[in-house]
């Protein structure tokens, strides 16, 4: 792969011939057409291409919070990239070609802050859920970096529906948030993750799975 060092060409992409030319990390780069293999594909390799979609379709309507969660001062890797390969280490489980995932293992942040927390979750008719948890100067008064002002991000995700709701922007120092679900998500199962980051966003805590809950009607 050939890096175009000066912008005599502009910026570029698409292909010319027998090569590509695009952009990768601010660089131009030229790098030759990828050839099709005509061998069959072997057990593993679907069976690999069946884990990593499983993953990446999870994980893809919530890139926003994956952002945050597993950003680094690791500029090779996309938050992304570090978090499908989080979820395909820790949390695929099955044999082929039936893949799951074990939402238990599960994780929204990359954070080494080892912040385990106590959390109570009510669930209650009309698809309500209240979520309650410690203040900061109750649970881990020696973490210096925990604030009242906190904000909390806690994803639901619907096993039925394939739907997630996302009720962050509570602070910590509430200790508690009321969750009502849409019609749409009837009484489906729901699991739940949840993390703080500060207030300027700068420190993200590790995260906690909240569950398994059944929604009532």
């Amino acid at each position: 792969m050939g890096i175009i060092k000066n912008g005599i060409l502009g910026s570029i992409s698409g292909s010319v011939g027998p090569v590509v030319l695009c952009t990768y990390r601010t660089q131009e780069v030229v790098k030759s057409k990828p050839k099709k293999s005509s061998k069959p594909a072997v057990q593993s390799q679907i069976d690999q291409r069946s884990r990593f979609k499983l993953v990446t379709e999870f994980l893809s309507p919530i890139s926003d919070v994956i952002d945050l969660g597993f950003r680094s001062s690791d500029k090779i890797t996309t938050p992304m990239n570090r978090a499908v390969r989080y979820v395909l280490d820790n949390a695929v489980t099955g044999a082929s070609p039936d893949f799951s995932l074990d939402y238990s293992k599960i994780k929204l942040t990359s954070a080494k802050n080892a912040m385990t927390f106590d959390t109570e979750v009510v669930v209650s008719a009309g698809r309500k859920l209240e979520l309650t948890w410690p203040a900061s100067d109750e649970h881990v008064p020696a973490i210096k970096a925990l604030r009242d002002t906190d904000n909390a991000v806690v994803i639901f995700y619907g096993e039925n529906s394939g739907r997630y709701m996302d009720v962050s922007g509570v602070q910590r120092g509430t200790e508690m948030q009321t969750v009502s679900f849409p019609r749409l998500f009837g009484t489906d199962t729901v699991h739940g993750w949840m993390h703080f980051i500060s207030e300027d966003q700068k420190t993200v805590f590790q995260g906690v799975y909240l569950g398994e809950f059944k929604l009532i009607a």
